[in-house]
């Protein structure tokens, strides 16, 4: 009789532990929406990311990294909204995690920010939010790049004979090309000039004066 009634108990107890595993859980159709809503909006930022690179070194992974950080910040929002158990646990087992990553561009940061809140907003079931302020983010970021591209500087580097100081200053002075830095010694020249994009061919123009010993033109990224 004791061990029917254990056995009856356990089986209720079962029952019960099912129906709040079931009461605080997420629904199949809440998470496969989450997740991709995640996803695409995690392929969003990707782009936007891949798009707005305007550094030396373009770094696929640390890309790569703000879709997971997304959907892996989705999944711990919708655990800790659905069983306070597991949240804790979650919490317990994070805070003993050290991250360390060196950012090679503190607009990386910006990302990574993106990425975290935008899975916060989906992990709360703000859907609306996190895509209208994606959409809103993204045309900022692409605005702004395609000002800063059309702006884009170079740095002309022209090493020349003193005697052809004014020549230079005169080619200079009709493309309206502001300098940067200027170093004599002796009669050799080093003139540092900022050109604007679409002033490149101003490159074969002093290669070509006399008594030019070299011109450099690089990249300028500030």
């Amino acid at each position: 009789m004791i061990y029917l009634l254990t056995q009856q108990q356990a089986v209720e107890n079962l029952n019960d532990l099912l129906k709040k595993i079931q009461e605080n859980s997420v629904s199949l159709i809440e998470l496969i929406t989450a997740m991709g809503l995640a996803l695409i909006i995690g392929l969003v930022i990707f782009f936007v990311y891949k798009f707005a690179f305007v550094g030396t070194v373009y770094s696929y992974s640390f890309n790569f990294s703000l879709i997971l950080m997304l959907m892996i910040t989705t999944t711990i929002i919708l655990t800790i909204s659905s069983n306070i158990v597991l949240s804790l646990g979650m919490v317990g087992a994070l805070s003993i995690v050290r991250f360390r990553s060196a950012l090679k561009d503190p607009i990386d940061i910006v990302y990574i920010f993106w990425s975290i809140s935008v899975g916060i907003a989906i992990g709360s079931s703000q859907y609306l939010i996190a895509t209208g302020a994606s959409i809103f983010i993204s045309l900022v970021i692409i605005i702004l790049t395609l000002i800063k591209v059309k702006s884009k500087a170079y740095l002309l580097i022209i090493n020349y004979d003193y005697s052809v100081d004014h020549e230079i200053k005169k080619v200079l002075k009709s493309r309206h090309i502001r300098i940067k830095s200027k170093y004599v010694k002796n009669n050799n020249v080093e003139l540092t000039v900022e050109v604007k994009k679409g002033n490149e061919n101003i490159f074969n123009q002093v290669k070509n004066i006399n008594l030019v010993n070299n011109v450099s033109l690089l990249a300028f990224e500030d």
